[in-house]
């Protein structure tokens, strides 16, 4: 009885065809992505190394991180000599490094928040990648390095590119650990640690935005139940083993008008619920925040909103 031959089991053994197309599609996603994180690169250092003046809060964050380097406070901010814990420490820490490398300048000062830029582009793209394939990546990472607000935030010395970045980095192991059982400890390890140099940089929204949304997605996917007691216990040493320290030491350091618990409740309860100003923006405030930070793609947003509903 003549056999009937099998068909190819294209997963298991590829073609030499098939591998060869594969090298270069991948040759050709890293040629494009380093194109796109130069461009990246030179319009942010452009900006920021041409923009002699401080803008927004950055003459705090210069101020405070140059007078630490001088001071050698490094763990008590400074400004003008007195104790000022107006944000956690470590974009001070990482600005410090720069003026170290660089000398004390503004265009130094915001290196920090270039870098860490163009490395959330990199994650971002490799990230889109494993999803949606190299195009969309690819389209996806161009759309986020010219949206204004992300343009703009990468070339101050602020915290936000630092909150940014270990925030996506958080949300990113995050869902890897959700899709993944297997690497689902180590991907919430990662995880903690990411929370954690968050709350370093921005304080309890480095933890309390990212660890709510996933919670409620679980809940809103009734997967909750993935979530292991031993786990979360493990997490949570690690996250307290990054975040604590400087907490501790800078609470027992200031016990004036500038301590921790001020910060806490001023910058974290009371701006939260709007008692700290008396300016109060419209109810539509970060509904505008959202499309004029996306502009000029902003015009997509309502494609994207329906096409996610239907």
């Amino acid at each position: 009885m003549q056999t009937i031959p099998q068909p190819l089991d294209r997963a298991s053994t590829p073609s030499t065809g098939a591998t060869s197309a594969k090298t270069i599609a991948e040759k050709h996603f890293l040629a494009c992505l380093l194109v796109l994180l130069i461009t990246a690169a030179a319009a942010y250092a452009s900006v920021s190394y041409t923009r002699f003046k401080f803008a927004r809060s950055e003459i705090a964050y210069a101020e405070i991180s140059k007078e630490m380097l001088v001071n050698n406070s490094f763990v008590v901010p400074l400004y003008r000599g007195v104790a000022c814990i107006d944000k956690p420490v470590l974009n001070n820490w990482v600005m410090i490094s720069s003026f170290k490398l660089f000398g004390i300048d503004e265009f130094a000062a915001r290196i920090p928040a270039l870098l860490a830029s163009l490395t959330c582009l990199l994650i971002f793209a490799f990230s889109i990648r494993r999803i949606w394939g190299e195009d969309v990546s690819l389209l996806s990472t161009m759309v986020l390095a010219s949206s204004a607000r992300y343009w703009e935030f990468a070339t101050l010395c602020m915290t936000d590119m630092l909150l940014t970045l270990f925030d996506s980095v958080t949300l990113i192991a995050l869902f890897v650990g959700l899709k993944q059982e297997k690497k689902r400890l180590p991907c919430f390890c990662v995880a903690a640690v990411s929370m954690a140099l968050a709350v370093l940089t921005k304080g309890p929204v480095g933890l309390i935005l990212p660890a709510f949304s996933f919670v409620l997605y679980l809940l809103l996917t009734r997967q909750l139940r993935i979530l292991k007691f031993s786990q979360i216990l493990i997490c949570a040493v690690l996250f307290f083993a990054v975040a604590s320290p400087w907490y501790v030491a800078a609470a027992s350091a200031v016990t004036n008008s500038a301590s921790i618990g001020a910060w806490l409740w001023h910058h974290n309860v009371e701006r939260f619920f709007g008692s700290a100003y008396e300016f109060h923006n419209n109810p539509t405030y970060m509904l505008e925040a959202l499309f004029n930070g996306f502009m000029p793609w902003c015009i997509f947003l309502p494609f994207a909103l329906a096409s996610s509903i239907i």
